[in-house]
C-alpha cells in the first residue's frame, strides 16, 4: 500500500519528520538517569565487599556472594521486566523497576546481618535487570536515521555513573562507612520516582497495542516542543508489507531488526514475545548479540571486580604486591576512577564514526 497516496503515515515517518529536539533531549535525560543509577549500583560491588568482610568477619566465598547474587538477580530481572513492559507499558515497567531498585537499595543500608544484605542486594540486582527498558523506551522516540549515534550518547550515562560512584566512594568510605555509600547510591533511583509523572508513554508501544489516538497525542506534543509539524494525513499503527518496499529499504531509515510479517509485529503476550527472538528471521541477530554482549559483560565486569581485588591486596596471583598495599589507602578508588574515565575516551572515539 502507498501510505502517502492514501493520506496515511506510520510512526517511523512521523519521528523522521519531527526529528530530534528538546523533547527527545528530556527523554534522553530521564532514561539516561536510569542507566546512571544502574552503573552506581553495579560499581558498589568494587567498594563495599572488603569493608563488609572486615566488619562481619566473612570468608572470601561469602564476600564473593555479595557480587554473585546481584548478577543472579539481574539474570532473572532481564527476563521479567521486558515481558512486563511489553504487556503493560514502558512507563509501568520502569516505575516498578525504580521502586524495586530504590527500595531494596535503601533497605540494604540497614541490613542487620549478612543474610539480609545478600537477599536485599539480590533484589537490587533483580531491579537492575530491567535497565534495558530505559534504553528501549528512549530509542522508541528517536528517528531511525539517528539511532546509532544516540545509542552511543546514551551509553555515556553509564560511564558518568561509574565515575560518580568511584568519586562518591572515595569521599564517603574513609569518612563514614559502607552503609552510607549504599544510601547515597540509591538517590538516583529515587529521582526517577520523583520525575516519573512527567515521563510519557512510548508511542511505539501504544501503536503496537492499536492505541493510535494516544500515540498521536504524544507525537503532537513532540512536534510542538520541537517546533516542527507532523506529516499530513492520518497515523496508522501498522506498516506496509509490500514486497517492493521490503526489498528496497531506505538507507537512512533502516529498522533495527529485519522486516517482519504483520503477524510477527502484532502485540504478543506472555512468553511468545521471547520466543520471537528464535524465529527464522531473528535467530541469527539474537545469537550474534548474545555472543557480543556476553564478551562485553565478561570483560567489563571482570576488569572492574579484579581492580578491587588487586587494589585491596586480596589477589593470590601476585603475592609480592600484597605487602605494598594498604587496604585503607586511596588506591582502590583511584584505580576505579581511572578505569571509569577510560570509558569517556572510548565513547568519544565511537561518536566520531557513529
Amino acid at each position: 500500500m502507498d501510505y502517502k497516496a492514501a493520506g496515511l503515515y506510520t510512526l517511523d515517518e512521523a519521528l523522521e519528520t519531527v526529528g530530534f529536539g528538546k523533547f527527545q533531549g528530556f527523554v534522553l535525560g530521564y532514561a539516561g538517569l536510569g542507566w546512571f543509577a544502574e552503573a552506581m549500583e553495579i560499581m558498589i560491588l568494587s567498594f563495599i565487599g572488603q569493608a563488609v568482610k572486615s566488619e562481619w568477619q566473612l570468608s572470601s566465598g561469602q564476600e564473593s556472594l555479595l557480587s554473585t547474587i546481584v548478577f543472579a538477580g539481574m539474570l532473572l530481572g532481564a527476563n521479567t521486566w521486558g515481558l512486563l513492559s511489553d504487556n503493560y507499558g514502558r512507563r509501568k515497567g520502569f516505575l516498578t523497576i525504580s521502586m524495586v531498585t530504590f527500595g531494596a537499595g535503601l533497605l540494604s543500608t540497614f541490613s542487620p546481618n549478612y543474610l539480609t544484605l545478600v537477599l536485599l542486594r539480590g533484589l537490587v540486582g533483580f531491579g537492575l535487570g530491567g535497565s534495558s527498558v530505559f534504553l528501549s523506551w528512549f530509542l522508541e522516540f528517536i528517528p531511525a536515521s539517528n539511532r546509532g549515534m544516540w545509542m552511543v550518547v546514551f551509553s555515556t550515562f553509564w560511564t558518568f555513573g561509574s565515575i560518580f560512584e568511584a568519586t562518591l566512594a572515595w569521599i564517603v568510605m574513609p569518612r563514614l562507612n559502607w552503609r552510607w555509600v549504599l544510601a547515597f547510591s540509591a538517590v538516583p533511583s529515587f529521582a526517577l520516582l520523583i520525575l516519573y509523572g512527567v515521563a510519557p508513554e512510548s508511542p511505539r508501544y501504544l501503536c503496537m497495542k492499536g492505541n493510535t489516538s494516544d500515540a498521536l497525542r504524544i507525537l503532537e506534543k513532540i512536534a510542538s516542543v520541537n517546533q516542527t509539524k507532523l506529516p499530513p494525513g492520518v497515523l496508522v499503527s501498522g506498516r506496509s508489507n509490500d514486497k517492493d518496499e521490503e526489498s528496497a529499504p531506505s538507507e537512512n531509515t533502516a529498522p533495527l531488526l529485519p522486516s517482519l510479517s504483520k503477524s510477527t509485529t502484532q502485540s504478543k503476550s506472555g512468553f511468545s514475545s521471547f520466543f520471537m527472538l528464535f524465529s527464522s528471521k531473528l535467530i541469527r541477530t539474537t545469537l550474534l548479540l548474545w555472543v557480543l554482549f556476553f564478551g562485553d559483560s565478561f570483560s567489563y565486569y571482570g576488569i572492574i571486580l579484579l581492580t578491587s581485588k588487586l587494589s585491596s591486596g586480596q589477589s593470590t596471583c601476585f603475592p609480592s604486591l600484597q605487602s605494598n598495599i594498604n587496604p585503607q589507602d586511596d588506591g582502590l578508588y583511584l584505580n576505579a576512577f581511572i578505569t571509569s574515565m577510560a570509558g569517556i575516551m572510548s565513547h568519544s572515539h565511537f561518536l566520531l564514526y557513529a
